[in-house]
């Protein structure tokens, strides 16, 4: 019960709603993980289309898509797993999708925004907010080359230490709160506070 209660503080929500799609997918479904991957990324450009264009309802509607591309994501892993066909390819895509949907987000809040209020301060705190996400992307791969570069394949190993339900569980007093507080603010997190 622990398990799953920190499972929902930390927004982990998607994980269990998933689990009759994922066996419908599983069971009935001829598709990959890998085409379910593209299909939850195209979604959620669909979506973030809508927020961009402005305006309550577009917003809605633009959040509802949103939200369930990010049901969706949950899925082909699902897939992968009961098919045992997890691939590197696979991860790669799935990564990419939520690296370009963070700053395209972003971009698409300021966008909507400046629509709405005509105030250019929102659209430009978009096109900011959006390449912060890319240039975050960006060192962390560089991270990831350097250790390559240096041979230190023993650190990428140590997955534990990019495991965030992990260090919430280890965590105490204002560190956890620091972690629950991060996990609140990620744009890929159902519920986020920035929807």
């Amino acid at each position: 019960l622990q398990k799953h209660l920190i499972c929902f503080g930390m927004l982990r929500v998607l994980s269990y709603a998933s689990l009759p799609f994922s066996y419908i997918f599983v069971n009935f479904l001829p598709f990959t993980a890998n085409q379910i991957t593209f299909m939850w990324g195209v979604l959620g450009l669909v979506g973030i289309f809508f927020i961009a264009l402005g305006g309550y309802w577009n917003f809605l509607t633009g959040i509802l898509i949103f939200q369930f591309s990010l049901l969706i994501d949950h899925i082909d892993g699902s897939v992968a797993r009961a098919r045992k066909k997890s691939t590197i390819g696979g991860l790669y895509l799935d990564f990419f999708w939520h690296y370009i949907h963070r700053a395209l987000l972003m971009f698409a809040l300021g966008v909507g925004l400046f629509i709405m209020t005509k105030n250019a301060l929102y659209f430009y705190l978009g096109i900011w907010c959006s390449f912060l996400f890319l240039f975050d992307n960006i060192t962390k791969l560089k991270v990831y080359e350097t250790m390559l570069a240096f041979n230190r394949f023993d650190l990428l190993k140590k997955k534990e230490n990019l495991d965030t339900t992990s260090e919430y569980l280890r965590a105490k007093g204002f560190k956890k709160i620091k972690i629950y507080i991060g996990e609140l603010m990620r744009p890929n997190q159902p519920f986020s506070l920035i929807f």
